[in-house]
Order: C-alpha cells, then structure tokens, then sequence
C-alpha cells in the first residue's frame, strides 16, 4: 500500500476585513444562479453578518479569497462594512491553494430528502424563503423533459439597443458597424450618455418587481411608462376642461 503524500498542515485565525479588499479568484469553477445570489445578499442584509466565513490567504501582498468568492461579492453588494474571514496563515503553494479551492467547492453532503421536506414544513414562509430551497430541492417538481415541452421556436424579431457616443467621429465608426447589423434587426440608437441611466433604471426595476429576467424587465419598464402616460394624458384632459368656461360663465 503506497504511502498518501505528506502536505503541509494549516494554520488559521478569525480576522475581520472590508470585504472591498479582498482579491477575488479570477477563475472559479463554482457560480452562483441569480436568484439563489439574490437570497444570499438578502439573508446577510437580515443577519447583518456572514454566518459561513469565507477562506483567505496572504498571496502577493493582498489577501485572495480561495472560498466564499459569492459570500464576498454578496456582502458587498448588502451593503457590509466589514466581514470575518477565516485567513491561512503563512505561504501555500499556488497548486495547494488550487486544490483548496477544489476541495472546498466539491466536499459537501447530500440531504435526506423526507427529513428535509419535514423541516422545511415546520417553517413560517419567511424563514422557508430564508432557505432558498426551492420545490425542485425538495422533489415537488421535477426537471421538465425538453423534448416533451418542444413546440417549435416561437416567433420573435431582433432588437439590437446601442448607446452611441456623442462625438462626430466616433459616431460615425460606430455607426457604420452598426449598418451591417442593421440589416437583420432593428437598430435603436440613444445617446451613451443615455447609457447609465437606462441600466440603472433597468436594475432598479428587476429589484423592486423581483424581476430576474431582463427581457421580462423591460416588458415591465414598457408597462410602467404607459401606465404614466395614460397619467399625463388624464391630467392634461382634465387641465383643459378646466380652463374651459362653463356654460353659465359663457352666457
């Protein structure tokens, strides 16, 4: 029987940081869908604290995060001031610090499904939305089988948004590589100055409607401004009726 490789031990302490200068991996096997990141930053705005402490460790003068990349990005995004981390202490080599890495995404156990139904049961809908799990976790709901639900592309047109500069020159380049485009799908062209505040405002409709789509958000961006314009219309009528004389004050 051959001898399993001698590594080195490690050595941690609790420290606590800004989560702003922590370095985060610039390749990660390990991503995060949208709605479960969503929950995460909303639970950590709740507690007020990371209750599972990211892994870091002192590489070329600045601290990396080798686990807890999504729990560093969310406590950013809720707004924390500071976090605790659990920090390596002293030099590992990169592959070490790799294997960590690895390890520390693929190492995790499996729920007894019957129990977890029965725990999760027990929770008001709060704390069940606390969890993130979702019917499918606990076997509700089965993964749909494609091919059953197949039915054909449905019908759809292109639509290609551009934010052009607003300097002559650089409208002109980017306006002649948009021709081509221009061809196969409709072009609406803004101001880039115009940029910020439409993704801003999209964001900012995803947010407060629970929306994770983008398409489905400007579905909602289009409601929203019809709805205030059918506002705008409605007071402008009004204003006009006013300012017309009655028929008494006529005659």
């Amino acid at each position: 029987m051959q001898n399993q490789p001698q590594t080195q031990q490690l050595e941690t302490e609790i420290i606590t940081v800004d989560p702003r200068d922590l370095y985060l991996l610039e390749r990660n096997a390990r991503f995060m869908p949208e709605r479960q990141f969503k929950t995460l930053v909303d639970n950590l705005r709740r507690d007020g604290c990371l209750t599972s402490l990211p892994l870091v460790i002192m590489d070329g003068g600045r601290l990396k995060v080798l686990s807890g990349n999504h729990r560093t990005k969310a406590s950013i995004a809720a707004g924390l001031a500071t976090i605790q981390v659990m920090k390596i202490v002293g030099e590992l080599p990169a592959e070490r610090q790799v294997a960590i890495q690895l390890a520390q995404n693929a190492l995790v156990g499996q729920d007894d499904p019957n129990l977890l139904r029965e725990l999760y049961e027990s929770l008001d809908v709060l704390e069940q939305r606390y969890t993130g799990i979702t019917d499918t976790d606990l076997g509700l709901l089965q993964d749909p089988d494609l091919e059953k639900l197949r039915i054909g592309m449905p019908k759809y047109e292109e639509v290609l948004l551009s934010f052009l500069p607003e300097d002559k020159q650089e409208f002109l380049a980017q306006f002649e590589k948009l021709a081509e485009r221009a061809k196969k799908a409709k072009v609406i062209h803004a101001r880039y100055a115009d940029y910020e505040a439409f993704f801003g405002t999209l964001i900012r409709t995803k947010d407060v409607l629970d929306i994770t789509n983008d398409a489905i958000a400007i579905g909602a961006l289009i409601e929203l401004a019809t709805e205030r314009l059918d506002q705008i219309e409605g007071e402008q009528a009004k204003a006009e009726a006013d300012a017309k004389p009655s028929k008494r004050e006529a005659a």
